[in-house]
């Protein structure tokens, strides 16, 4: 295995607490219903847009790429892309954003409160790399726990 990318959620409801990717995928991520990971389409969540941000996984990689939402995704504080303010859903997602590579610790972050407060956010993911070590000797992967006696 190659390695692989976990998504833990820090912030929000999402259903589950943490997804696990261990081969290629490429999701969206948004209030539609056919979104991969689906935020509620509850008023709590009204910044968060139908087709909000594209992940690309190919452990142990992962690039994130805002899909023309109107508030914007976040990696940590930095906003990775947006829709301008007088653009339709429609216009904004013809729009040419850019990925961003992501590496274990980040946040992707959704949705400010108060509208474009970073600090706090309607929905957070941590993103985790883990990569497998393997024994030089025999090839074979040493797990977690035995890596310390390594």
């Amino acid at each position: 295995m190659p390695g692989k990318i976990t998504l833990e959620v820090v912030k929000g409801q999402l259903g589950v607490t943490r997804f696990s990717f261990g081969e290629r995928t490429i999701l969206i991520i948004g209030k539609s219903e056919d979104c991969h990971i689906r935020v509620p389409a509850e008023e709590r969540y009204k910044m968060i847009s139908r087709r909000h941000c594209l992940l690309d996984i190919h452990p142990p990689y992962i690039r994130a790429r805002d899909l023309g939402s109107l508030d914007g995704t976040y990696v940590n504080d930095t906003l990775i892309g947006r829709r301008a303010k007088h653009q339709t859903p429609e216009e904004g997602s013809r729009g040419n954003f850019k990925e961003h590579d992501l590496k274990d610790g980040d946040e992707l972050r959704f949705g400010a409160i108060p509208h474009n407060n970073p600090k706090e956010w309607q929905i957070s993911l941590r993103v985790g790399v883990s990569i497998p070590v393997y024994s030089a000797k025999c090839g074979v992967e040493i797990l977690e726990s035995e890596k310390s006696q390594i």
